[in-house]
């Protein structure tokens, strides 16, 4: 009876050690338990003395070299610098400088355990100096912890993310260049250069449409795309020029400056000015603001207005400088009056201006010497110069007799 006790006893630890053993790691997917030893079992001895069989002590020696062994079959990571574990996956981001990452003094295991860094999760490709090479963009590696007694075995994810290298290029549409910024994954862009373009305010930039604000945050490749709105206020002058009296060219008299909207087109609707006319083949009424003050000019051209010296009848007398003459010309004329008209004076419109027979005026209007006949003349027909008058015929009409002025330097045979 007592043999057979003896025995149970030590077929019960030993399936407690097997269960310890089969516990390593707790996931089959994550972790590979190896187990070659024996189990260790009690071993059963029979006082040949006494008679008795009994238990040996043995029983007591395994049970304490298996409580203080159980660290030699853990295959743990305990601790690991930066690098960040959830469960067995681990990672780590490093900046773009770091090509490689020394993980000796990083990675410390279960006191015993010895541990490989691998490229694959099954240990046939690893890395004896424990240095990982890293290429940009994520780095995966394998840890393998391996327990002290060889019979537990761990595996670890691990991935290392060398920040990678992205570029912020602006799309300035049109205005002055902004150079591109290469800047690591993850960095912040506190503020960039704002660009200038003719005739536009600059609002902002955006990213697909999106408007987008400083600081910022690059994780990819990433156009700007500069924002604008046109300016209100570009100033364009209107240029009024008027005809030279002495030549055909033109002066700038008055100059008007207005405002606009960069890039619009404007009409503009010449002044009417009295005694000037719009000369329409030379002058421009339309044009393109355009982005910079004063691109712009409309430019109008008068020309000054004609107007005759002229005899409103050229029996009664003759006059001096007769003819057309530009607005503003000016000039003396003088009349002369034949025999038999009166000279009534120099006309402009319905108004007589002078009555002087010679005067200076400046061309204004047309000017018109004025005659008439003289009353006593009106019973005849005559012709006449400065000293000679003759009547060419008589309209006597209801009267009996004419009274011969005395002017009439001869009767025509035909009176």
């Amino acid at each position: 009876m007592k043999k057979f006790v003896n025995i149970f006893l030590g077929t019960c630890f030993a399936c407690l050690v097997v269960f310890a053993l089969a516990s390593c790691g707790g996931n089959e997917e994550e972790s590979s338990i190896i187990s070659n030893s024996s189990i260790p079992t009690s071993s059963t001895s029979i006082s040949q003395n006494s008679g008795h069989s009994s238990t040996s002590s043995s029983i007591d020696k395994v049970t304490t070299s298996s409580i203080n062994s159980e660290s030699s079959k853990e295959a743990n990571i305990v601790s690991s610098g930066d690098i960040v574990f959830d469960d067995h996956n681990g990672y780590l981001i490093v900046s773009n400088d770091t090509t490689n990452y020394r993980l000796n003094g990083v990675i410390t295991v279960s006191p015993g355990a010895k541990w490989k860094l691998s490229k694959d999760r099954y240990g046939s490709d690893t890395i004896e100096t424990k240095i990982a090479p890293l290429s940009e963009g994520d780095n995966k590696y394998y840890i393998i912890v391996i327990a002290q007694d060889e019979e537990c075995v761990e595996v670890y994810n691990l991935t290392i993310r060398r920040r990678p290298m992205f570029t912020v290029s602006f799309d300035t549409d049109g205005g002055s260049v902004i150079e591109p910024i290469v800047i690591e994954e993850g960095k912040i862009i506190e503020s960039v250069d704002n660009p200038n373009k003719k005739g536009y305010i600059f609002l902002g930039y955006e990213e697909n449409g999106h408007s987008v604000n400083f600081p910022m945050t690059i994780n990819k490749d990433t156009t700007l795309k500069a924002v604008y709105e046109n300016k209100t206020d570009i100033k364009y002058v209107v240029n009024y020029y008027y005809e030279n009296i002495e030549d055909g060219n033109f002066t700038v008299v008055n100059t008007i400056e207005n405002e606009g909207v960069s890039y619009s087109n404007v009409s503009y609707t010449p002044e009417e000015i009295e005694h000037f006319v719009l000369d329409k083949a030379r002058s421009n009424t339309s044009g393109n603001i355009g982005g910079e003050d004063h691109e712009l000019e409309i430019n109008l051209y008068y020309k000054r207005c004609v107007y005759n010296v002229s005899s409103n009848d050229s029996k009664g007398g003759s006059i001096t400088n007769f003819g057309s003459y530009k607005y503003g010309t000016k000039i003396n004329v003088s009349a002369t009056t034949n025999l038999g008209y009166v000279f009534n004076g120099w006309v402009s419109g319905d108004t007589i201006i002078s009555t002087d027979n010679e005067i200076e005026l400046e061309i204004n209007d047309n000017i018109v010497a004025s005659y008439k006949i003289a009353d006593e003349m009106k019973d005849f027909e005559f012709t006449s110069t400065l000293t000679t008058c003759e009547i060419t015929k008589a309209n006597l009409g209801d009267k009996t007799t004419l009274v011969i002025p005395n002017n009439v330097t001869r009767i025509g045979s035909y009176a």
